[in-house]
């Protein structure tokens, strides 16, 4: 079947099916619409992927090939099929499990508490174990339309203006960057989608304002704010937020599996249980 793009990316638009205004419409098929909010969340839920104009084409081509699909499966029927009538109740008990999943999830996650004593005592306990294998980065990423824009922010950044600040007025997507820029990741994490950016990890220092370079139609810069080499291990502040992760998932477990045991006991003492031994 050979896929077309057909997309809407024109002003006025007074289309009643759509609540979105005409600027946030990136594509349309039939009746279902998609929104550059939509792409900039699925961004900022993508590990390592910044807002290069290259993925934004491509996760519009993907949105567009994928509606006309399910359109075009519906219009010769195969929502009709037993096959997918089976299918469809499959992946509804399996939805109710998940949503059963995320239940517990937040009806336990209230009743964990974990004290900065323990997590001291646990880094004490296995301070070996967080030896890095890569090197590790916090980085203020800045990109924008123009060249002109992006060497005021890079200006602007070496002269000493607030970061939040300098993001909000020149970056695209300045959410976006503020929250990466607080997020510590492995090299491996960092850019995977612009080697470019990614090549230039391994040789800026830390606070240093790399060079402004254009990537994919759009002006980039970065700075390292902080980084720990390979074989290193950091010192419990730097640790403190993967090890509070670790022990209050422990602790949740726990109690997900105390609340399973009582469970099975409430179905079978009510007789709602019956197995049959196992003999082969």
């Amino acid at each position: 079947m050979a896929l077309s793009l057909s997309l809407l990316i024109q002003s006025g638009c007074t289309d009643t099916r759509i609540a979105a205004t005409a600027s946030e419409v990136i594509a349309v098929v039939d009746n279902q619409v998609l929104t550059q909010q939509q792409l900039t969340q699925q961004l900022l839920q993508t590990p390592g992927v910044v807002d290069t104009l290259s993925f934004y084409r491509s996760a519009q081509k993907s949105w567009v090939e994928r509606e006309m699909i399910r359109a075009h499966a519906r219009s010769i029927g195969l929502d009709k099929t037993s096959r997918y009538l089976s299918r469809q109740q499959e992946l509804r008990s399996k939805l109710l499990e998940d949503e059963f999943a995320i239940y517990l999830e937040q009806h336990n996650d209230s009743r964990v508490e974990v004290t900065q004593a323990e997590i001291q005592d646990f880094y004490l306990q296995n301070r070996d174990r967080f030896q890095f294998d890569e090197p590790w980065f916090r980085i203020r990423h800045v990109t924008t339309s123009s060249y002109q824009e992006a060497l005021n922010a890079r200006s602007e950044l070496l002269g000493g203006r607030a970061w939040q600040e300098i993001a909000q007025q020149y970056s695209l997507d300045p959410q976006a960057r503020v929250q990466q820029s607080e997020q510590i990741r492995p090299l491996s994490q960092w850019f995977s989608d612009i080697p470019q950016l990614q090549s230039l990890l391994r040789v800026l220092g830390v606070t240093e304002v790399s060079d402004v370079y254009r990537i994919a139609g759009r002006w980039h810069f970065i700075q390292i704010t902080s980084r720990l080499e390979a074989g290193d291990v950091p010192d419990s502040d730097w640790s403190r937020q993967w090890i509070e992760s670790w022990l209050r998932q422990q602790k949740k477990d726990a109690l997900n599996q105390a609340y399973m045991r009582n469970l099975l006991g409430e179905f079978e003492s009510a007789g709602r249980i019956e197995l049959v031994p196992i003999t082969n």
